[in-house]
């Protein structure tokens, strides 16, 4: 996979501290996990609700109360911890201007652990690291599907359906389908998976019906409200206000147009 051959190419440089822009959490935590087992290595996840946790065979609490707090956990990363992976999820509001301490924390932690044993991946769905912090550190998008990855999606979730419903198959064209994928792009894993199966669930069928309210949702998640505006429901082409008269210019000018004249 190429997003973990990617991202251990920037834990193997030695940088400290990743920040990993993502909506698709898990997504993210289970390619540090694969990552951290191809390693040999150890992963932690830390939350404010959870504190930390063992990557594993399921994630198990590890000293919960003690690490739940940002100043303990970056107290630990700091003076304590052992060496792996550590994930950090939305850590974001609690460095920057208004958490001075914190910041300094974390930058403490990165000099020293330069090329070190530990690697702390900040994984939130928007990271602006203060410059100091910025100097220290890498960026990391997981990409998002290809149009045979969104496909393959597709025919797992018409799968999963089919098994729910005696084996009925998911009603689909082809043409329909690629139109489908085709607006399925640039949303991550999960989204692709949650679009695709509210397509599928009310009747059993990929339809050209399905795609308007698709590509709003696909608009809504992009959050491109206040920039663009989406019709949901539009006039068609033909009822255009001066459609029937562009057509007989178009008529009347077609030879002009192929060069035959």
């Amino acid at each position: 996979m190429q997003d973990a051959h990617d991202l251990n190419l920037v834990i193997e440089a030695g940088i400290p501290l990743v920040a990993l822009e993502t909506w698709d959490e898990p997504r993210a935590i289970d390619l540090l996990l694969r990552l951290a087992r191809q390693r040999d290595s150890s992963l932690f996840q830390w939350s404010v609700t959870d504190g930390l946790k063992r990557g594993g065979f399921g994630l198990q609490i590890e000293q919960s109360a003690k690490h739940s707090k940002p100043e303990e956990i970056l107290d630990y990363l700091k003076h304590r911890a052992e060496p792996g992976i550590y994930a950090l999820c939305d850590f974001h509001p609690w460095f920057g201007d208004e958490h001075p301490k914190h910041t300094r924390q974390l930058k403490d932690i990165a000099l020293r652990h330069n090329g070190g044993s530990i690697t702390i991946v900040l994984v939130s769905h928007r990271l602006n690291l203060p410059p100091e912090l910025s100097r220290l550190s890498a960026r990391f998008q997981i990409s998002t599907p290809n149009r045979d990855q969104i496909l393959a999606i597709v025919r797992a979730e018409a799968k999963r359906w089919a098994r729910g419903k005696d084996g009925r198959k998911v009603r689909a064209d082809n043409a329909t389908l690629q139109q489908l994928v085709s607006s399925l792009q640039g949303l991550t894993h999960a989204e692709v998976k949650r679009l695709c199966r509210s397509a599928i669930v009310d009747d059993g069928a990929i339809t050209d019906s399905d795609l308007p309210a698709l590509n709003k949702a696909k608009f809504d998640l992009m959050g491109m409200d206040g920039v663009l505006s989406y019709e949901y429901q539009t006039e068609a082409l033909a009822k255009i206000g001066g459609m029937a008269n562009l057509k007989q210019w178009l008529s009347q000018r077609h030879e002009v147009f192929r060069g035959d004249v």
